[in-house]
């Protein structure tokens, strides 16, 4: 199995082909092809769920590059909370060498606490 993942991943080559031309092959280092099942990035990425295991009421679902976290708390630390939870989802892309996308983040704060609507955290 390991030889066929090396062999998936190494010693790649891209081209481009713009009606009947096509460039020269270009060596490609990283990543994984695109098209490709989302089976590599999955494992790679999987043991997020033991970051997301530290906080209580924490569940996730993922699918391919795309992870969704749903927290239920009931407390007036309930953004705190949340920041805690994103700058531990932070340290562990950063050490996988991954990165969250502000611009494709989203945070839905549901409640009827007063001061729920607050803003106080971000994506960074």
């Amino acid at each position: 199995m390991r030889k066929w993942i090396d062999s998936y991943l190494n010693e790649r080559s891209h081209y481009a082909r713009v009606g009947y031309r096509v460039s020269s092959p270009v060596s490609c280092h990283f990543g994984v092809p695109q098209g490709s099942v989302p089976l590599l990035f999955t494992i790679y990425t999987l043991p997020i769920v033991n970051v997301i295991a530290l906080f209580e009421n924490a569940h996730h679902t993922q699918y391919a590059d795309n992870t969704q976290l749903h927290i239920a708390l009931s407390t007036d630390r309930a953004l705190s909370i949340i920041n805690d939870y994103l700058q531990s989802v932070n340290r562990w892309l950063d050490a996988n060498e991954l990165c969250l996308h502000s611009d494709k983040s989203e945070a839905i704060v549901i409640g009827t606490s007063p001061g729920t609507d607050d803003n106080r955290f971000r994506f960074v």
